[in-house]
């Protein structure tokens, strides 16, 4: 029997900012093409059920424990997430001490898209989608 293709799937997109020791912060998409040159609109995000429980993974790893919570998203010309670290957690502390020291520079989303169309760099263009979990 063919297995047969879902329209559900996790797609990622990556910008970069320096990570701060007192409000950890990271801008998350922009309208600016990523190094596969997808744009991802940052106004057609939908978070709802994603701050329902918003998990700050690391590689996407969803079989592992979130090393952290965003406690809420900036939305605007781009989209910031802002979070809280895993407390008492050794991996959780390691990948936080990456970040304070500028070895973790990176931020990759997992969405769903909703609404997209081929865009001038041979990529897609965005427009709308589902936001799942913050890598």
């Amino acid at each position: 029997m063919p297995t047969i293709a879902t329209s559900k799937r996790f797609l990622t997109t990556s910008t970069a900012r320096a990570g701060s020791k007192d409000e950890p912060s990271m801008v998350v998409t922009s309208p600016d093409p990523d190094r596969d040159g997808d744009r991802i609109m940052p106004g057609g995000m939908q978070a709802e059920s994603f701050l329902k429980n918003p998990p700050l993974l690391f590689g996407h790893d969803h079989r592992a424990l979130p090393v952290g919570t965003v406690t809420r998203l900036q939305q605007d010309h781009q989209v910031v997430a802002f979070w809280r670290w895993l407390e008492n957690d050794e991996f959780a502390d390691r990948v936080r001490n990456a970040w304070e020291h500028g070895v973790l520079r990176d931020a990759s989303i997992g969405f769903r898209p909703l609404r997209s169309v081929p865009n001038a760099f041979a990529a897609m263009h965005t427009l709308e989608w589902e936001r799942f979990e913050l890598s």
